[in-house]
């Protein structure tokens, strides 16, 4: 699917992982990244932003820039506390540096139109 192997359960295989940069371990759910790229690459609805998609390019970038701002755990899920403590929003350079992060007080205090934020997952 989308050029990558998909195992018996509908994830992505070794192969998309390492082609994204991101752990071998981690479980990519191919469906749910098919009618990604297909919404995306839609020219037949007004809000697809792109003609062609890299998912394992973007699945990549989106791991290093969440990476950042997540706790740093062995557990496989988070805890209650650590989803509250996320940051509310964050900036990051062209390389998907996070260079800025926010708290809720300075994020509600943010002039947008002078600075590119990007807001994360708590708002």
């Amino acid at each position: 699917m989308l050029g990558y192997g998909v195992d018996e359960d509908g994830f992505f295989t070794s192969d998309f992982n390492e082609a994204a940069g991101i752990p071998k371990d981690y479980k990519i759910y191919a469906k749910d990244m098919e009618s990604f790229v297909n919404f995306q690459e839609n020219d037949n609805f007004i809000f697809s932003t792109h003609y062609k998609v890299d998912i394992a390019k973007t699945i990549g970038n989106a791991y290093k820039a969440f990476s950042q701002l997540i706790p740093q755990t062995s557990n496989s899920s988070f805890s209650q506390e650590e989803l509250k403590n996320l940051p509310y929003g964050f900036s990051m350079d062209k390389n998907y540096n996070i260079t800025k992060i926010y708290t809720k007080d300075e994020y509600e205090k943010i002039d947008f139109s002078q600075d590119t934020i990007y807001a994360s997952f708590n708002t």
